[in-house]
């Protein structure tokens, strides 16, 4: 009955469909989640590395029952029936530059209603594993909203998904690991600029860390099959 009522409390449409990605990534997919723990119960920022179309649906059904919400160019809310289905998929438009201060207004309000945003710092897709330079954007948001940020690191979705085909690759490796939460209390008394600066350069040192982690983990996994 509790996880029925988990269900009902949320977007139901959401729910059964991170439900339904869950059960296609165990089936197709060798699937595991790390940190899970380390979603917080009040809003934030999920920062991770992205490198495919899989990365957004991914790492929602990978933080499921957390609900994640998820910012889209404001074109692709154009057309009625797309825009009603992303909508229902918790994604809300935006411009391209998060200095607009509608965009900065909404999302405050949704942070503040404890929400958690995914944003991809990268400011696009990568062709390889090995991360890009951050954009400001992110700890712009985070200082001016004051809200953490979850480092977060998934890797096996370039494989399944790259760019260059038209459809997924399935049997893949898919990883998704939840870094512990940054506060950005300690910046708030920086030098604005210093302190956009130094929050995007921990923020890229912790996603890369979650990488080194994750390399170690699967290495000493290897070594006791042997």
């Amino acid at each position: 009955m509790k996880f029925f009522r988990m269900i009902t409390k949320r977007n139901l449409f959401y729910s059964c469909l991170c439900l339904g990605l869950q059960v296609y990534y165990s089936v197709l997919y060798r699937w595991r989640v790390f940190g899970k723990e380390n979603l917080p119960q009040e809003g934030g920022l999920i920062a991770s590395n992205h490198a495919s179309y899989y990365d957004p649906p991914f790492i929602g059904a990978s933080a499921w029952p957390t609900e994640v919400h998820f910012l889209a160019d404001n074109y692709l809310f154009d057309h009625y029936l797309f825009a009603t289905l992303i909508k229902n998929l918790n994604a809300y438009p935006i411009h391209r530059s998060v200095k607009d201060t509608s965009t900065i207004k909404n999302i405050a309000q949704f942070l503040k209603d404890g929400e958690k945003i995914l944003i991809f710092p990268e400011g696009r897709r990568a062709q390889t594993d090995k991360l890009q330079p951050f954009k400001l954007g992110l700890a712009r948001l985070a200082i001016r909203t004051k809200c953490l940020i979850v480092p977060t690191y998934i890797r096996g979705t370039l494989d399944v998904w790259p760019a260059s085909r038209r459809f997924p690759r399935f049997g893949q490796n898919l990883t998704c690991v939840f870094g512990k939460p940054i506060h950005v209390d300690r910046y708030l008394s920086m030098d604005k600029k210093e302190a956009f600066l130094s929050l995007t350069q921990d923020v890229y040192e912790a996603i890369e860390n979650l990488r080194l982690w994750l390399d170690e983990h699967d290495r000493t996994k290897n070594d006791k099959r042997r």
